[in-house]
């Protein structure tokens, strides 16, 4: 049975679908109309991308139906045009039977068109989905922040205990967004940095298996009363990215130009972790340069302790900004240049 739409989920979802790179996909998609939908069904709460907003929010002419148990109103594309109250799984079920009765009309035989005839749109989605994942599969960032969260999700693949992922808002989710192949958790509803570590240091306490927690600088130590928590062992292990500051302001075009930014906007600062660490009985490893972050995120993972373990990894803001940026870049090339564009 041919496929009827094109589906995109984030991180966040807990839905056991495939994740897309929405961001990234998005960035290659543009304002091509050849990819705005006829109709939109929305499943879920608050989304990370701010170009999955803009993109729904420009899409005026396209019918928008929310799901959800409850009836609310959580209408992220700002022009929702209807609401249904139940189950997703339930609708897409109807959906499916839906599809199926208008393949076989009433002389019974099944019609046959060709696949990429029968769903172009689908198609031209599918392409750019399975470029952006292969190209971030592929790319090798420097040290850096990034670097730090695809060598952490690579390791976590080869895992064979339970584990649960928390990240905190900001870049962090961000980079979760390209390089985790899992469910995460993130207290994304407020948009804002404080919770996250406390959050992912009570759920460590009650869950199952390993409680893993990746989290900013300025998330961290804003939280850092989290280790307070007096339940707290060794199935809590943290990954600090501290770059000095909240380098998500340098890739916001504008704020280049403020005398501002870095103190009073991006909250500089020299601060590390070691001695809230050695204060709270967590252990802590240091990593400054790759072969640091490669050998404390294994330990990070695989070592057997009975109390908390921290892996700093001190970053350049700057040099994290242009990963991000390099990343893009060269994402927007290759695909302009396989796709004959200038």
């Amino acid at each position: 049975m041919a496929s009827i739409g094109v589906l995109i989920a984030e991180k966040l979802c807990r839905l056991p679908i495939p994740f897309s790179l929405v961001d990234e996909a998005l960035t290659l998609v543009g304002d091509d109309a050849d990819y705005v939908p006829d109709v939109i069904v929305f499943v879920g709460g608050n989304v990370v991308s701010k170009k999955l907003k803009s993109f729904m929010r420009k899409a005026v002419q396209a019918k928008v139906v929310m799901i959800n148990m409850d009836g609310d109103v959580n209408d992220v594309s700002m022009h929702a045009t209807d609401v249904v109250v139940g189950k997703p799984v339930n609708l897409f079920r109807a959906l499916a039977v839906m599809q199926e009765a208008m393949m076989v009309p009433e002389s019974g035989e099944a019609i046959h068109i060709p696949e990429k005839e029968q769903r172009p749109f689908h198609e031209r989605w599918r392409r750019v989905l399975d470029f952006v994942g292969n190209f971030a599969d592929e790319y090798v960032p420097q040290f850096s922040q990034m670097a730090a969260v695809k060598y952490f999700e690579q390791q976590l693949e080869d895992m064979e205990y339970d584990f649960h992922v928390h990240y905190a808002n900001s870049m962090a989710i961000r980079l979760a967004n390209i390089y985790a192949g899992h469910h995460v958790m993130c207290n994304r509803g407020v948009n804002g940095i404080e919770g996250s570590l406390s959050t992912a240091a009570g759920f460590s306490v009650v869950a199952e298996g390993m409680t893993f927690c990746v989290v900013g600088d300025l998330s961290f130590f804003y939280d850092q009363n989290a280790f307070w928590n007096v339940c707290l062992n060794g199935k809590f292990r943290i990954v600090l990215l501290n770059n000095g500051g909240g380098a998500i302001f340098k890739l916001l075009n504008g704020l280049e130009s403020s005398e501002a930014r870095d103190e009073l906007v991006s909250g500089a600062h020299k601060v590390e972790a070691r001695g809230i660490c050695e204060q709270n009985d967590v252990g802590y490893i240091r990593a400054a340069n790759m072969e640091e972050m490669e050998i404390g995120m294994v330990t990070l993972v695989t070592e057997q302790t009975n109390r908390p373990m921290l892996l700093e990894i001190v970053t350049d803001a700057e040099t994290d900004a242009s990963t991000i940026k390099n990343f893009i870049n060269q994402l927007k090339e290759l695909w302009q240049r396989e796709n004959g564009k200038k």
